[in-house]
């Protein structure tokens, strides 16, 4: 009782839910498989959200279905679900994703958002995809995790211009100082056009 007095509501929930999956995992896996399919918003959204909690990964096309339901909120948990699963979430998110609309795509970003690095490999070959969709999905995603700007080597290599273009504005919108040195050096090898004039805006984005 005194736990329940001093810890905040979902805490509370989460323990118990774990005391649950250890207890008898199968049983709660199929009350959460149920649940997660129930016409009550709020039911579906605890199960996608103690799925998160346990990494339970065995639903995630039914997760990816939900960012679409008309419930903000389930559409949230649905999102921190499958933020918490990277390895097998991403690369079905990478495939379904770009396809998403409205608040289901900004809730498909926020997933990858909140895999945090886990989540750049997949990223970046959504970025220099052929897809354009993929790489606009790929290219919000990127400009709101912090990664390695290493990472972006190839697609400031890129053959493709639009590639490159999106890949400087990544710069300018990384809090990373190293962002800078960079864009020194895409200023001087570049000679004009579109790369110029994106560099130009992604160093006054960063007031310089």
């Amino acid at each position: 009782m005194e736990f329940e007095r001093i810890q905040p509501k979902w805490k509370v929930r989460k323990a118990g839910i774990e005391a649950e999956f250890e207890k008898n995992p199968k049983l709660l896996e199929a009350r959460l498989i149920e649940e997660l399919k129930s016409s009550d918003s709020e039911i579906a959204a605890n199960a996608a959200e103690s799925m998160g909690w346990l990494r339970l990964d065995f639903a995630i096309s039914d997760l990816v279905s939900l960012l679409s339901h008309a419930d903000e909120w389930l559409r949230d948990r649905a999102s921190f679900a499958l933020g918490r699963m990277p390895r097998s979430a991403g690369p079905y998110l990478a495939e379904h994703a770009p396809s998403l609309q409205g608040s289901a795509y900004e809730h498909a970003v926020k997933a990858f958002v909140r895999m945090k690095l886990a989540a750049v490999p997949i990223l970046m070959k959504m970025f220099t995809s052929s897809n354009f969709q993929a790489r606009a999905l790929a290219h919000k995603a990127l400009c709101q995790i912090k990664f390695p700007l290493e990472e972006l080597s190839p697609a400031l290599s890129h053959s493709d211009t639009k590639i490159r273009v999106l890949a400087i504005d990544i710069l300018g919108k990384s809090r990373d100082e190293k962002a800078v040195s960079l864009l020194a050096e895409l200023d001087c090898s570049f000679s004009g056009g579109k790369q110029k004039q994106a560099v130009a805006m992604a160093r006054l984005a960063r007031h310089y």
